[in-house]
C-alpha cells in the first residue's frame, strides 16, 4: 500500500497520516477501522467538527485529510479551503452524503483532491485515500459522471464558489441560529 514519508532513496514512502473528520462517531470508527485494517497507514487525527480538525491539521501536518461537508463550526467546504491554502501538501478528501451539483462544484472550488459518497462503501474510501497518499486525485464513478456531464454542460457551476471563505462561515453561524 502506498504511505507517506518516502524511505531515503526509494521513492516509497514509510507511513500515511490520515486526519478523519465527521460529526457523527460512527463514521468516523468505520473509517478508522479501515484505516487500520492497511500496513502503512495510520490515523493521526480525528474531529467531530472544523474548527477542532483545522486545529489537529496544522499540529499533525496529515498527509490525507478526509472531511464531511456537514461539519459544526466549520463547515467541509470552509475547512477544505483552509487546508488546501495553510497545508497545500496535504491531499483533501471529501467523504459526504451530499450528491447534489452545488456541493460538488463548491467542493471542487474549495481545492478537494477527492469526493467520495458514503453510499459507495469500503471500496471507494480505500481507493480514494490509496490514491492521494500517492498524490493523485480521485473521484468515485458516480462523481467522475457528475463532473464529465458538468464539463460538458458547464451548467455546475456553483455560486458557493465566488463566496469567500468568511463568507462561508458566516453564512454556516447562521445556519446554526448564532
Amino acid at each position: 500500500r502506498i504511505a507517506a514519508n518516502p524511505e531515503p532513496g526509494t521513492g516509497v514512502p514509510r507511513m500515511l497520516r490520515v486526519l478523519i473528520a465527521d460529526d457523527h462517531e460512527i463514521v468516523r470508527h468505520g473509517v478508522r477501522d479501515l484505516i487500520a485494517g492497511h500496513q502503512g497507514w495510520e490515523v493521526c487525527a480525528e474531529a467531530g467538527d472544523g474548527e477542532t480538525a483545522y486545529e489537529l491539521a496544522m499540529t499533525t501536518r496529515p498527509h490525507v485529510a478526509i472531511l464531511d461537508v456537514s461539519l459544526p463550526r466549520l463547515n467541509g467546504l470552509a475547512l477544505a479551503r483552509r487546508l488546501r491554502q495553510d497545508l497545500p501538501s496535504t491531499g483533501v478528501l471529501m467523504f459526504t452524503m451530499h450528491d447534489d451539483q452545488e456541493t460538488i462544484g463548491a467542493a471542487i472550488a474549495a481545492g478537494v483532491r477527492g469526493y467520495v459518497l458514503k453510499a459507495e462503501g469500503d471500496e471507494q474510501l480505500d481507493a480514494a485515500i490509496t490514491a492521494l497518499g500517492g498524490r493523485r486525485p480521485f473521484f468515485s464513478p458516480s462523481i467522475t459522471e457528475f463532473l464529465m456531464d458538468a464539463a460538458v454542460s458547464e451548467k455546475a457551476r456553483s455560486c458557493l464558489k465566488t463566496f469567500t471563505p468568511r463568507e462561508l462561515e458566516v453564512a454556516q453561524l447562521i445556519a446554526e441560529g448564532h
